[in-house]
């Protein structure tokens, strides 16, 4: 594994992605290309993201705000431990912090002014220790170093693994806005490090595929990609089946122009309808194959569920556009 996570905020649905602060919300915003949902973060609070136990993570994210503080942190012993607080500072600068954003021990500050009321891209690496630990800083696709410590970051604790990681504001300024999240560790082959200003694209199903072997909230078969196409995500409509192996995939809208593509995360809301077992897992149909992520326990609670694929499982390679805009997407009772 390399990559964890992404998020564009597009499905709106960031406070069951996340684990919301009190002030947490999504909201359709001016974003950096146009007009789309943003994740917003309230003064002092934070919206966070449990991971999988790791060394070192990578965090990228677009973030706005006006003369408040913003930023990133990373944490530690199942969330408890706020290790590190990355932020840019009321002066506007890149301030990295042991601890609490607003408190705790600098450790090193950027150079680079960045204006209010704008937005900028930030990268921050990380490990834990109580020496020889590491923030790395990088900003707006730069691929020299804003900040580059070597130290102790280790806050307490007992683990040195990262284990969540979150947005986060500060007591001064008002609420930030934040977009086109990536996170990744340093295992695995490809995307372990720095992938640079980034963005996050949302595609929603368009069309029906392969497969419509589920019943629709309708009743029926027929068409069921126009009850799984709302972003944000509805479960007033919806596809099911008591039957293992039954399943959707569908065509997809199509990708604008782009340039690489660094993995693709397949996502499906899931619930079961009483208390019988009931299990899920995401499906993804290239060239006539069909590939699938983790087979998931449902809860009568709508849950997401999200598998990454850093590379193209049909041929193992860097995903291209024409892959992309040809695969379909779905889920299967498993």
């Amino acid at each position: 594994m390399a990559l964890l996570f992404l998020d564009s905020f597009d499905a709106g649905d960031i406070a069951t992605k996340w684990i919301p602060g009190s002030f947490t919300s999504v909201s359709s915003s001016t974003t950096r290309f146009g007009t789309g949902m943003v994740a917003v973060v309230g003064t002092s609070d934070a919206a966070a993201r449990s991971i999988t136990p790791s060394a070192q993570v990578t965090i990228g994210v677009a973030f706005y705000s006006s003369a408040g503080e913003c930023g990133v942190a990373f944490r530690g012993d199942a969330g408890t431990t706020t290790h590190l607080s990355i932020m840019r500072t009321a002066g506007g600068v890149i301030d990295a912090r042991r601890g609490l954003a607003g408190a705790g021990t600098s450790l090193a500050r950027g150079t680079t002014i960045i204006p209010p009321l704008t937005w900028n891209y930030l990268e921050v690496q990380a490990t834990v220790a109580d020496s020889g630990g590491t923030v790395k800083v990088r900003l707006n696709g730069a691929t020299t170093n804003e900040i580059d410590f070597t130290g102790d970051t280790k806050n307490g604790g007992t683990s040195t693994n990262i284990d969540q990681v979150a947005l986060i504001t500060s007591t001064s300024g008002s609420s930030a806005r934040f977009d086109d999240v990536y996170v990744l560790n340093s295992t695995g082959s490809s995307n372990t490090t720095f992938l640079g200003d980034i963005r996050i694209h949302a595609l929603s199903p368009s069309n029906n595929g392969t497969y419509s072997q589920l019943t629709g909230s309708d009743g029926n078969q027929v068409d069921n990609f126009q009850l799984v196409d709302e972003k944000p995500f509805s479960t007033t409509d919806y596809v099911g089946s008591p039957t293992v192996g039954q399943r959707d995939t569908y065509v997809l809208a199509d990708l604008p122009s782009v340039t690489q593509i660094f993995g693709v995360q397949n996502n499906f809301i899931g619930a079961k309808s009483d208390a019988s077992t009931g299990n899920a897992k995401s499906a993804l149909l290239i060239n006539s194959t069909l590939y699938y992520g983790t087979t998931r326990a449902l809860g009568t609670s709508y849950v997401p569920y999200s598998d990454v694929y850093d590379t193209n499982p049909n041929t193992s390679t860097a995903w291209t556009d024409t892959v992309v805009n040809g695969m379909e997407a779905g889920m299967e009772v498993a």
